[in-house]
Formats: C-alpha cells, structure tokens, sequence
C-alpha cells in the first residue's frame, strides 16, 4: 500500500546528512573565540575613547551653561574643582568632580555639581591659574578670582584612548579638539602634554 520513492529515500538521506558533527561545530566555536579575542582590544579601547568623549563635553558643557547663565542672569558665576562636593578645592585634578555656584550678597550659592568621573578617565588643568577653578564675569569674560583673565586648558584622558583637550579663551569661549593617543594615565603634568604620542 504505501511504496517508498526515490523523493522520500531522498528526504530520509537529507534529513540524516544535515545534522553537524562534534568535529565541526567544535572547529567553528575556536573560529568564533579567535573573531571574539581580536576584537575584544578595539572594543575596550572604543569603550575607553566613548568614556573619554563624554567627559570633555561634560566639562565643555558645564563653561558654556556657566558662561550663558553669567551673561543671561548679569552675575558672576564659577567653576572651581571639589573633592568632597561641598566646597571648592585648589587643585589641578579635576577628575573628582567640580562645583557650579553663582555669587549672592551671602556668598557662593552651589547651582550644580558635577560627580565624579569613572576611575580611568582624567581631568587636569595644564596651568596652576586654573587649579582654583574660574568664574565668568556677567559679560562672560574668564576670569581668576584675582581678577584676572583666565585661559588655559584641560587635558580629559584614558589609557589606551585619544585624549581631548578643552581650551578656554579669556573671551570666555572654550573648545575640545584631540590631543592625541595617551598611552598610560598615571599623572598628567603640565610638563607632559607637549610630550603626548
């Protein structure tokens, strides 16, 4: 009653062949882990430049706001680095956050504060002027609590990325352009950055 074709012989021998042998599927998983081990340093140093971007237009962002709100409100508002995220440190390591305040007959009045950063991403000033952070005058001028005009530049890096720098003029304008491959963040002094790779 029921007779065997040559179509369902063949569908029998398909279905039997398709199947994969313990020899192949293991030669595609090391085919896979040796793909996964050679892209695995682009993505961490990808993760490391993302980290590193974030960070400079965070700073680049909160001089703006701070310059904007200056010449919007007629104040003088500042930046200055913290450590506690109380007060105001006198420091060229920005990397443990910075502190937004405008002046008030009372005093600093705190508007934001910025938390710190992860652990491999640093921010330093190149000059001690800006170690005690700057304030922006309400004609959105840089300028040291001295009086002074204040510019300078800020070195945002991690190990294994391209480093960016933020570079205030005293107009009160800042921009962030590259600043080259960092090879190993350790301290980063003034003295340091015309040396960068």
């Amino acid at each position: 009653m029921f007779r065997r074709t040559a179509n369902h012989e063949a569908a029998a021998l398909q279905t039997v062949s398709a199947g994969h042998t313990l020899v192949e599927l293991l030669a595609s998983l090391s085919i896979a882990s040796i793909v996964v081990a050679l892209a695995l340093p682009d993505w961490s140093g990808w993760l490391a430049e993302r980290r590193v971007l974030v960070a400079a237009e965070r700073l680049r962002g909160e001089l703006t706001a701070a310059r904007r709100l200056a010449l919007a409100g007629g104040q003088v508002v500042r930046l200055c680095p913290t450590i506690d995220r109380m007060a105001c440190e006198t420091q060229r390591d920005w990397s443990a956050g910075w502190l937004s305040q405008k002046q008030s007959a009372s005093g600093w009045q705190t508007l934001q504060v910025a938390s710190s950063l992860p652990s491999r991403v640093r921010i330093e000033t190149n000059t001690s002027n800006l170690s005690a952070g700057l304030q922006f005058n309400e004609r959105g001028f840089a300028i040291l609590a001295s009086g002074g005009f204040a510019s300078g530049s800020w070195l945002v890096c991690a190990t294994g990325a391209q480093g960016r720098t933020i570079t205030l003029a005293a107009s009160g304008r800042c921009e962030a352009v590259s600043a080259g491959l960092v090879r190993e963040v350790t301290r980063i002094a003034a003295r340091d950055w015309t040396e960068l790779p």
